[in-house]
């Protein structure tokens, strides 16, 4: 069963900028994969702010070690975002280790003037282009979802442009009903996140879907994933600021 990350950084998919940075400040999220009804493994989203300025976000999905012996999952996406001279830059680091499939590779995005660089270390190429200005990449991305309830209680659609490989990908955002779920956190109002790719390639196989996020404290509850096998679902089991657990 491969569910790739591009997927999960929906909640990334994924996923929940906080309103305003506090150096030092640090959080972390951790989420329950289960298919089948079955935990199959977990994810931990988490973003530092730093002293220096500088905005550290990470991504890791990994299977439990019984799912291990039959398909191995270890990935891992990790974002720095920097002041240079030429602007902010978001430099972010993609790990796949997923069965018998590797992927190490590195992007340079500068998302004021959209220049990407983009490097492969398993297939040793290189990459230099150009995606429109104000394009995320997928981790920040995640982190984007939150912010999207913020500025648009009502339901109306806006795009993002998400770099992948060095090229753009469109995708719609919708918000859709209200209404309670039950959480780990007790029965939390909620909201419906409608995600459509606009790219042949991004969600062509893992199709997101009932994306909840809650209303009150926007996070990233749960997500459901269409995949060849069924559905996978990714629920938040806990959620820390500067080691404090965050109280929905």
């Amino acid at each position: 069963m491969r569910v790739r990350i591009t997927v999960f950084a929906f909640f990334l998919l994924t996923l929940i900028a906080p309103a305003t940075a506090h150096a030092g400040r640090h959080e972390v999220m951790t989420y329950d994969i289960s298919w089948l009804g079955m935990t199959v493994g977990n994810m931990t989203v988490q973003e530092e702010q730093r002293d220096d300025g500088a905005t550290h976000r990470s991504v890791r999905v990994r299977s439990r070690p019984w799912v291990a012996t039959l398909y191995r999952v270890d990935t891992t996406i990790r974002c720095a975002i920097e002041p240079t001279d030429d602007g902010i830059r978001h430099t972010v680091t993609k790990s796949i280790a997923e069965g018998d499939f590797t992927q190490n590779d590195t992007l340079l995005l500068w998302p004021a003037t959209g220049v990407c660089i983009w490097s492969n270390a398993v297939d040793k190429t290189h990459i230099t282009s150009s995606v429109p200005p104000n394009t995320q990449d997928v981790v920040s991305f995640f982190f984007a979802l939150r912010d999207t309830l913020q500025r648009h209680p009502t339901p109306t659609p806006e795009r993002y442009q998400l770099v992948m490989d060095g090229a753009a990908h469109a995708l719609d955002i919708t918000l859709g009903e209200t209404k309670k779920i039950k959480t780990p956190f007790g029965r939390v109002d909620a909201v419906a996140v409608n995600a459509l790719s606009k790219s042949p390639t991004l969600f062509s196989r893992n199709k997101p879907k009932n994306i909840w996020v809650a209303k009150t404290r926007p996070a990233v509850l749960a997500v459901d994933v269409s995949i060849t096998l069924g559905t996978v679902h990714i629920t938040l089991q806990s959620w820390t600021i500067d080691g404090i657990a965050v109280k929905l």
